[in-house]
């Protein structure tokens, strides 16, 4: 926006908000989507941030402010929750903002072009479509942005990562009953009572006749609408759909993968009979991995349970049910027992919930070939790489023991 946490368009945004997505008809459907466009081009005019001294005024107006306001900050491509504290800081700070760009709209000093553009985003932000787009945008990426940090996390599984995600698109879909709250706490926010489509002339296009409703055209239809009601189907309803398509397509492609799975989950309570069946769909999608035995040892595994082996075996542990039976296995060296349920939990728990560990990879293999290092062999830069990965377990290693071992190793003293 005036800022310097511009929202982007791009990434994901546009991915939920596409062109195609959710448009019932053509001449509507560009027009529906063209508020969620506008909203994320008027963020990205960097107003403040071209000038330290515009950049200055708005910071001391929001740590002077009686409530704990975020700072703006520059949005960037690489990271999602940007996009959310973007949204989270206009929304906090929207009637400071707004404040610190009347008074330099209102300073003489000023140089005529920069005043102008003051005005014009104070009259963007007075318009009701601005807070209900920042109110509903808010609310969509603050989830995202959560739920996103939590599937990233390293002890995460996929039935867990799946769960989330369906609570996720719970969440997205009681939002479309939400309309009139989210217009009340714009109006407040904006202290605007009226739709620009209420203070502007409406161009009517032609169209041919239709038989939408008996002889009444479409057109008619939606001029029988209020200006809220019309905000509601053609833009706010069009992009809450649009997120829940996002949402099912990912939501499908977990759904795969711990259908295959979910019998270890279910182990207690399945007969022999759907034991069976779920095994073998199990081996079918690893046929490479798995053999047809799996069946027989998953049922033996499960009267396993029943004993007082599996005492440590808890569901209302934190650690993930898979977890715990692959530890159990370990524990009483029983992967010669059950060969092939050791290896299909370690296919699972091996599975990566996101894909931001490659990526992370691809970034790290950045820093650590560079232009110095550009003769290093294949296994240096493997061990290395693999170092910088898992730095966390690199921190509790002892180095003073490494060292000597090392030394000792490499020792070429002759003792006589």
């Amino acid at each position: 926006m005036l800022y310097a946490a511009e929202i982007s368009g791009k990434v994901s945004i546009r991915c939920i908000i596409s062109p195609n997505g959710g448009a019932t008809n053509r001449g509507h459907g560009v027009k529906r989507l063209g508020h969620a466009n506008y909203f994320f081009r008027f963020p990205q005019k960097s107003f403040f941030s071209a000038s330290t001294y515009r950049w200055s005024r708005l910071t001391n107006a929001l740590k002077d402010s009686t409530l704990k306001i975020p700072i703006l900050k520059r949005l960037s491509d690489t990271r999602w929750s940007a996009r959310a504290d973007a949204t989270k800081a206009l929304l906090c700070g929207f009637i400071t903002i707004k404040q610190v760009l009347q008074d330099i709209f209102s300073d003489v000093d000023q140089k005529a072009e920069c005043r102008n553009k003051a005005y014009g985003l104070v009259s963007t932000m007075n318009k009701l479509e601005t807070g209900i787009m920042t109110i509903t945008w808010n609310g969509i990426l603050e989830r995202l942005q959560a739920t996103s940090a939590s599937l990233q996390s390293s002890d995460q599984d996929l039935n867990t990562g799946y769960a989330l995600y369906e609570s996720l698109y719970s969440y997205v879909q009681a939002m479309r009953s939400t309309f009139s709250d989210i217009e009340v706490r714009a109006k407040d926010l904006t202290n605007c009572e009226e739709y620009q489509q209420q203070t502007s002339r409406r161009i009517k296009r032609n169209t041919k006749y239709d038989h939408f409703s008996g002889s009444t055209t479409l057109d008619d239809f939606v001029e029988n609408q209020t200006p809220g009601q019309r905000f509601e189907v053609q833009v706010f309803i069009v992009i809450i759909d649009n997120v829940l398509s996002a949402l099912t397509k990912r939501m499908k492609a977990y759904h795969k993968i711990t259908s295959v799975f979910e019998v270890f989950r279910q182990l207690k309570s399945l007969t022999t009979e759907e034991i069976l069946e779920k095994s073998s769909s199990m081996v079918s999608a690893y046929e490479d991995d798995l053999e047809n035995s799996l069946g027989g040892e998953l049922v033996q595994f499960a009267e396993l349970l029943k004993t007082d082996v599996a005492t440590v075996i808890d569901s209302t542990k934190q650690e993930p049910l898979e977890q715990q039976f692959y530890k159990l296995l370990l524990i009483n060296s029983l992967e010669s027992c059950f060969p092939n349920l050791e290896i299909a939990l370690r296919i699972y728990l091996s599975l990566m919930i996101t894909n931001c560990s490659g990526e992370r990879s691809f970034s790290t293999l950045k820093r650590i070939k560079n232009e110095l290092r550009n003769t290093m062999g294949q296994e240096r830069l493997n061990h290395l790489t693999l170092l910088n990965i898992e730095h966390d377990l690199l921190k509790e290693v002892d180095i003073e023991s490494v060292i000597s071992k090392f030394a000792h190793i490499k020792s070429r003293k002759v003792y006589l």
